[in-house]
């Protein structure tokens, strides 16, 4: 299978950077989510209130990565 993406350059740049991009941003934000885990495993100077609010804010990034499905890589 071949998918072709074509772009009107210079007109359409921002959407061919964003096509170029996105794996580059989901690693990003697999490695951010991954890097949130671990603070909130190993990171002894965090409080529980910290980690609390991470562990959310993770969920929340997770959760909304699924609702969007862009939950394309299993690691």
């Amino acid at each position: 299978m071949k998918a072709i993406l074509e772009f009107n350059l210079p007109d359409d740049e921002f959407e061919h950077l964003a096509a170029v991009k996105a794996m580059d941003m989901y690693c990003l934000m697999s490695d951010t989510l991954e890097h949130i885990r671990q603070m909130i495993k190993h990171d002894q100077n965090i409080s529980g209130e910290q980690a609390n609010a991470l562990d959310q804010l993770r969920d929340y990034i997770l959760d909304e990565m699924k609702s969007r499905d862009l939950m394309f890589i299993q690691r």
